[in-house]
């Protein structure tokens, strides 16, 4: 009696058909991790506006225990202009159904 191998095995006996779906790779976008999204209201435009602080600098001033008050820092601002962009796609599917 002849044995049998996967090599003499016919292509489709030898494959295994798994039901479960792979998940669909994506890419790993970390630009959007720490982004902040923002809502421009109906007929204002395609820009926003947004202010923001600068950073203070650090006191090398010790307070000590005198109650002596030290020398303050002006409070500065940038702002930074956002353009909206536009981005889509579709999938076309066609199928028949009974």
């Amino acid at each position: 009696m002849a044995t049998n191998t996967t090599s003499t095995l016919p292509q489709p006996v030898q494959l295994y058909y798994d039901n479960v779906l792979l998940s669909t790779p994506t890419p790993n976008l970390i630009h959007t991790m720490a982004a902040s999204t923002k809502s421009l209201k109906g007929k204002s435009g395609e820009t926003i506006r947004m202010e923001r602080y600068n950073r203070l600098n650090t006191s090398p001033v010790p307070l000590g225990n005198k109650g002596i008050t030290p020398p303050g820092q002006l409070l500065t601002h940038t702002y930074i202009d956002a353009k909206i962009s536009f981005y889509g796609d579709f999938v076309k599917i066609n199928e028949q159904l009974n």
